[in-house]
């Protein structure tokens, strides 16, 4: 049966929707929004969320062509918003059975083997999640954190900012000031126009950087250049 209840998009506004697929009730929100389950309840964050998949698992035979085109676009929003939530508690996971060493127990190498054959992902997945978890647990790349348990930032795109982070100069400020911008950024563009400004980020944001740092290495090239000839 269809329930009459208010729906959230994308930008988190409330709007009525008529017949929509999700109702939060009273029941729904005080286990799992208002207290700690595994504190309050004695239920584990696994098994939390496997009545979540379940509950989820229960809407995939949904008849969509039912469905009004805003509550479709709402879902797909709503969603990959999700999805965001759910990459930023993880990472969390992934830092602490990095830290503790953990799966070493259960007969894995390391965090990123189990992580590859957990995911299912490419050769290399496993490594750049953890590098991921790593940095977003830094003060420095918290504002990544964030982006990501709000829903709107997509963990591709916070790979995306992790890696042109890590490849800026260590000052700190400089990685400071680019973190903002691309994040600022990253509301805006997908995450393959990102990446391509990534690529450009230091001349965005320490061009002054850049130019001697221009210098410096056409100063080592010419010393290069002049020992080679003599």
């Amino acid at each position: 049966m269809d329930v009459e209840t208010t729906s959230v998009g994308m930008n988190g506004h409330l709007g009525q929707r008529g017949s929509c697929l999700f109702a939060v009730s009273a029941r729904c929100v005080n286990p799992l929004m208002a207290t700690q389950p595994n504190e309050q309840h004695g239920h584990c964050a696994a098994a939390v969320l496997a009545r979540m998949r379940g509950d989820v698992r229960a809407m995939v035979d949904t008849l969509w062509a039912a469905r009004s085109s805003d509550e479709l676009m709402d879902t797909v929003a709503e969603t990959e918003a999700l999805k965001s939530t759910l990459d930023a508690m993880q990472l969390g996971v992934i830092r602490e059975l990095e830290a503790t060493g953990a799966v070493k127990a259960s007969g894995w190498a390391s965090t990123q083997d189990f992580l590859t054959a957990v995911t299912g992902g490419r050769y290399g997945t496993g490594p750049a999640t953890v590098r991921l978890a790593t940095a977003t647990g830094e003060p420095l790349t918290a504002p990544v954190a964030e982006a990501l348990a709000d829903g709107w930032l997509s963990s591709q795109k916070a790979h995306v900012i992790e890696r042109a982070i890590d490849a800026l100069p260590g000052d700190r400020d400089v990685r400071t000031r680019g973190v903002q911008a691309l994040l600022a950024e990253a509301k805006g563009l997908d995450a393959s126009e990102l990446k391509k400004l990534s690529r450009r980020l230091v001349s965005i944001i320490d061009p002054e950087g850049e130019d001697r740092r221009d210098e410096l290495a056409l100063d080592r090239l010419e010393r290069s250049t002049h020992l080679c000839g003599s």
